[in-house]
């Protein structure tokens, strides 16, 4: 087969060049008519050899990086922060000429490109110009093997084979659509030649005197590139940085001798008509462009409170490592980082973990009904948070009625919990989307299980179902009607709710939730339906309370877009009834994305079949799916049509760690009858002393379950435990002299 066949194969068109030249001079020689598409029409280099051989690139659906300047398209690609062999990895490239290439790249679909050339200023004559690039589309054409070069007199040569045609990089497609726009880049570039362009107008500002000068003396102190660094900008060259947020990889964020930085690209949180100072940057990617909330957090960096001397306080126990609490999962990636910030500025007592369940609750209930992924998963999510009594739990219902609220969406805060089932559900036919706000979960269920109160029970179950049925249909059972009010009673009428959108969020003490569990909560599934965010902070003293920052515009234009969200029009927000749910958006996942979760189920496999032994395996049969639905509320709150695979990892993450503590904790703490509570407890105690264990002082000391019972079964425990749990009763000599120590410790490890 010759050559001329083999790219009738790869389904190119052919051009037929006269001797000695590179291009055909007939007219009309692009058009589709005039041009070699079978193998047939071949025939015409068998009779006439001399004849060169090209490919007209629009028929062939191809484009050509023509690079006549092989050094100077390398220090242009270095200046966007590509590497030249990266960017021509695996594509076809001929030569004809020294110091020049060509590669040939698959043309991208429904994107129409122009034929573009580069020129620098001669590095030896600055008078003269030198093509650097030309970036080749169109109903042109190019010099393919066996063609002769007219001034080398020798063979065009393949320098890779056309075995395969790879797409356009996306670095250089975003230059190529946008070339108007960076063509004075591109130029700018030459090293020898560069003319630096003033940077464009900045944005003005509606700001007091005072402000200025806050702001004026932040940007005194800070420079652009020292933020850019901050948040997560890549510097590729003298002054472009690559952006965390750029879909293509091109670094096009410029920072301008005056000290300013400007970039076009779209995928920016700031907008690409004005170039910022420190202080912009500050405020759009650490505030979300909340100018007041930037004020403020620029003042107190400027002007620190001063210090107060307090009576020095005995150190901290240190945390264990695995669980400290990582630094990336005390916020939310996107907008709804917005919510985070609020919570933490207005709490009376710093809970951080509690402002991102906050900040994923209110997600959860403002995207419920009207966002489903292509696994048929919705937003709802129900929290508990558990902390210490006057610890400040009590700020996330503040929160979440203040922000829906102030962007309109007062309909979407529910009942303070259901006392029976048929209140469930009438609650969510006259609220089919809603929260509810629960105080002391604990102790409800503390007082469901000691009354076996039937309501309640109902209640628990239809909260189970709920979170079940997001993109189903719940529907009632057969409750007496003897105990409802006379609206639920005509509300149960309507027998079913379309797409039910429950969001909990509920509050309890660790030492109430505890107890109130038994293996029963967990194997009925009630529990695992929870994301349980226990907190490590105790009670601490309130802050002073300041002025309460407000919510941006951008959020809260946002916030109302999700609440009334609809596939078919987007802006609907009323109509919508228990049996007529809105048409969700539908937000797909990735393949890497789905590839994450696939990876987390078979972890999360291994891990349910070694919870087998203790009988609490169900507690990791949900988490999965509230992966699944974080990962939904942090696409939408990155604006992303798609859930990517670093929606998914950040939900993963914040799942994993708060299932891998209440696994820890339930382990140690929940069981199925009082005696084995107490055998639980001793043991956590033994285990928190590590190779010191626990004296039987400090058993009964810490133990108050044990403290309490009876000798006959303090001394069943003590029996129980070395068989169960390897427990030894050992002295430890003490190395400096003096009494030994008589401890109990666990010789392996089987937590």
């Amino acid at each position: 087969m010759t050559l001329h066949e083999q790219y009738i194969d790869l389904g190119w068109a052919l051009v037929p060049i006269p001797p000695g030249t590179k291009g055909p001079n007939q007219p009309g020689w692009n058009l589709p008519e005039n041009l070699v598409t079978t193998k047939e029409g071949c025939e015409f280099w068998e009779q006439k050899p001399q004849y060169n051989v090209g490919v007209q690139l629009e028929e062939s659906k191809l484009v050509v990086l023509d690079i006549d300047n092989i050094e100077y398209t390398k220090l242009l690609f270095a200046e966007f922060g590509l590497d030249y062999d990266e960017v021509l990895d695996g594509a076809p490239r001929t030569v004809g000429k020294p110091g020049h290439d060509k590669a040939f790249f698959r043309a991208p679909e429904d994107v129409p490109l122009k034929t573009h050339k580069l020129s620098w200023p001669s590095r030896e004559n600055p008078k003269k110009t030198e093509t650097v690039i030309e970036f080749r589309a169109g109903p042109v054409q190019d010099v393919l093997p066996p063609s002769i070069h007219p001034d080398t007199k020798k063979q065009y040569e393949w320098r890779v084979e056309p075995t395969n045609i790879p797409p356009l990089p996306l670095p250089i497609l975003e230059i190529w659509q946008n070339w108007g726009v960076y063509r004075t880049e591109l130029k700018n570039a030459c090293p020898w030649a560069q003319k630096q362009l003033p940077a464009p107008a900045p944005k003005k500002r509606r700001t007091k005197q005072e402000e200025k000068g806050i702001i004026q003396e932040y940007n005194d102190k800070h420079d652009v590139e020292e933020l850019l660094d901050r948040y997560g900008y890549l510097k590729v060259s003298k002054n472009r940085y690559l952006s965390p947020y750029s879909e293509s990889g091109l670094a096009g964020v410029i920072v301008f001798p005056e000290g300013r930085v400007y970039s076009h690209h779209a995928s920016e949180p700031f907008d690409s008509e004005h170039s910022l100072d420190a202080f912009d940057l500050f405020c759009e990617l650490g505030h979300n462009g909340n100018m007041r909330a930037a004020l403020r957090a620029a003042h107190r960096e400027l002007d620190p409170a001063p210090e107060i001397e307090v009576p020095a306080l005995p150190p901290k126990k240190k945390k264990k490592k695995n669980e400290e609490l990582p630094e990336y999962l005390l916020q939310v990636p996107g907008i709804l980082s917005e919510v985070v910030d609020y919570y933490n500025a207005t709490a009376p007592k710093s809970q951080p973990q509690f402002a991102v369940s906050t900040a994923l609750a209110v997600g959860s209930v403002l995207m419920g009904r009207r966002f489903i992924s292509d696994q048929h998963n919705m937003s709802s999510l129900y929290f508990v948070n558990v902390a210490k009594s006057s610890a400040g739990k009590e700020h996330a219902k503040t929160v979440v009625e203040n922000i829906l609220e102030e962007c309109g969406a007062e309909h979407l805060i529910g009942p303070a919990g259901y006392t029976s089932g048929g209140g469930l559900l009438s609650a969510l036919i006259d609220q089919p989307c809603h929260i509810s706000v629960i105080d002391e979960l604990g102790k409800v269920l503390e007082s469901t299980n000691k009354s076996k109160n039937t309501n309640k029970m109902d209640a628990q179950t239809m909260l189970m179902e709920a979170f079940g049925r997001l993109d189903g249909t719940l529907r009632a059972q057969g409750y007496s009607t003897m105990t409802l009010t006379t609206k639920q009673k005509e509300a149960l009428g309507i027998k079913k709710v379309v797409h039910p959108a429950l969001t909990v969020l509920a509050m309890t003490t660790p030492e109430t939730l505890y107890a109130a569990i038994s293996v029963s909560a967990i194997t009925s599934g009630f529990i695992p339906r929870f994301i349980v965010v226990e907190s490590n902070t105790g009670r601490q003293v309130s802050r002073r309370r300041g002025p309460s920052p407000g919510l941006s515009g951008k959020f809260l234009g946002w916030a109302r877009e999700c609440a009334s969200a609809h596939a078919d029009d987007g802006n609907l927000s009323e109509g919508f009834g228990p049996e007529t749910p809105p048409s969700p958006i539908l937000i797909p996942f990735d393949a890497d994305a789905l590839d994450l979760l696939d990876g987390y189920e078979a972890e999360l496999i291994k891990r349910q079949n070694a919870l087998d032994t203790f009988g609490i395996a169900p507690l990791l049969g949900r988490t999965r799916e509230i992966a699944h639905r974080v990962a939904l509320i942090v696409a939408i709150s990155c604006q992303h049509s798609c859930i990517f695979a670093e929606d998914v990892k950040y939900a993963i993450q914040f799942v994993d760690f708060y299932a891998r503590q209440t696994v820890k904790k339930v382990k140690s703490r929940v069981a199925g009858s009082e005696f084995e509570q107490i055998c639980k407890e001793v043991l956590e105690k033994i285990q928190d002393g590590g190779e010191r264990g626990a004296t039987h002082y400090e058993i009964v000391h810490g133990c108050a379950l044990y403290r309490a019972a009876e000798p006959r079964v303090r001394d069943a425990v003590m029996s129980v435990l070395p068989e169960d749990y390897d427990i030894d009763f050992v002295t430890i000599q003490n190395p400096k002299g003096g009494r030994p120590r008589q401890a109990y410790i666990q010789k392996t490890s089987k937590n």
